[in-house]
């Protein structure tokens, strides 16, 4: 616990002007008690005002933490600090022109691929962030992501209750009806005009494990795959044994980037053109 903690610190002090760094820091000791006793840094994370920059793949990324939600400074340090989706790669070789966001939320995936150079982004979220400030703000800077609402399933469906999920999302107040509102993965990447998919990032609350292991002749088209795994709803090493079937070279890591057996996996990676970095292959 301690190493994941001082490699939070030193992350931001890494990744982040001085001053803002040092702003950061006078939270966690102001909101030490808090910090120590829920183990997170989301109290000083909160205390968090204006805009803040942080320094990723030899770029400047600025952000109005006043359009994000509330959570956004903790988002921020996630991504950056930990770099959690991309740090298995070689940022040499890996080619980021044609991306799918999956499970987007508000876009901000999407809106960093856009800065690394990304000149087509589909992105999909099952919740409507429509009316979002920070979608909004979003699509002001990239107006060419195209966001989709809608549920990712795989081809055939054969494990995909519909209408038990709308049933399911009725309980949150939700609007959202999976038989009209549904995308499987060979309709993506027809959007995509015969292109190859650079790179598929996944945050999709568990279905991955449907998209990949029920139908995975769409990854095909897929050169790199990013995902956050979710081990609540199986074991993530079905889908590293999957990916290896379809030609993926694939590592995976823990939370904070940590070396795990592929069953603890929190985080997957897989390439078919080399991208993955050299000591980060498995």
């Amino acid at each position: 616990m301690l190493v994941k903690v001082l490699s939070d610190i030193v992350g931001i002090g890494k990744t982040m002007p001085t001053s803002q760094a040092l702003a950061w820091y006078s939270n966690v000791i102001r909101q030490f008690l808090l910090i120590a006793r829920h183990r997170k840094f989301y109290p000083a994370d909160r205390a968090m005002t204006g805009r803040v920059q942080f320094r990723y793949a030899n770029k400047e990324f600025e952000f109005d933490l006043g359009l994000l939600p509330s959570d956004g400074f903790s988002w921020l340090r996630e991504f950056f600090v930990r770099d959690n989706y991309l740090c298995a790669f070689d940022r040499n070789a890996l080619l980021i022109r044609n991306c799918v966001d999956m499970g987007c939320n508000v876009g901000l995936v999407s809106l960093i691929l856009h800065r690394l150079g990304a000149e087509k982004i589909v992105s999909i979220d099952a919740d409507n962030y429509t009316q979002s400030t920070t979608r909004k703000w979003i699509l002001s800077e990239a107006p060419d992501i195209c966001f989709l609402r809608a549920l990712v399933s795989s081809a055939s469906n054969r494990k995909f209750d519909r209408d038990g999920y709308s049933e399911l999302v009725k309980k949150y107040g939700s609007s959202f009806n999976a038989n009209k509102e549904t995308i499987n993965c060979d309709q993506i990447v027809k959007m995509f005009n015969g292109e190859r998919i650079d790179l598929v990032k996944m945050d999709i609350e568990g279905a991955e494990f449907d998209i990949l292991l029920d139908d995975s002749r769409w990854l095909k088209s897929v050169d790199n795959l990013t995902m956050e795994v979710h081990r609540d709803i199986d074991n993530p090493f079905k889908i590293i044994r999957g990916l290896r079937q379809a030609g993926f070279e694939v590592s995976w890591k823990g939370n904070h980037i940590e070396k795990v057996a592929p069953e603890h996996a929190d985080f997957i990676y897989a390439s078919r053109n080399g991208a993955l970095a050299r000591n980060r292959r498995s």
